[in-house]
């Protein structure tokens, strides 16, 4: 008996029969995947407000409905980036910083690093210390060669 290549497989196969071409999937998981492949696509190029369709059976649902949460959040992200960009660069609203809820993992990273640099952009300079320190305080009387 010998082997036939089936899309990267060996299948046995007898005689010396011409490959066997990979069976179609079927035409549901096809339209799925398309879908799938043209919304991620969308979403890596940007588009605003690309949005999978829920509508199809068992765990496509959701995986359509996961893919739809992220762009959200990234669609949410982004609107807070202008929203702070707007209040405290052009308005000058110092204490505006950026919220997108409950997150966790890299949102909650991207936020802080965010907001970490927007307080160290509306703090006062000190020198070229980076963040300010304690002895920066009012009451600080430095030490006896600083006085």
């Amino acid at each position: 008996m010998s082997q036939v290549e089936v899309s990267g497989q060996v299948s046995p196969n007898s005689g010396d029969a011409e490959p066997v071409p990979a069976p179609k999937a079927p035409g549901r998981a096809d339209a799925f995947l398309a879908e799938l492949l043209q919304t991620v696509n969308a979403a890596c190029n940007g588009t605003p407000g690309v949005r999978m369709s829920t509508d199809h059976p068992g765990v496509a649902a959701e995986v359509a409905a996961a893919l739809n949460e992220l762009v959200e959040l990234n669609t949410g992200l982004t609107g807070e980036l202008q929203r702070v960009a707007r209040v405290v660069g052009r308005d000058g609203r110092m204490t505006e910083r950026v919220r997108i809820g409950a997150v966790g993992g890299a949102w909650t990273v991207a936020v802080e690093a965010v907001n970490s640099l927007v307080d160290d952009l509306v703090r006062p300079t000190n020198g070229g210390r980076g963040r300010p320190q304690p002895e920066d305080g009012p009451h600080h009387r430095g030490t006896a060669g600083q006085r």
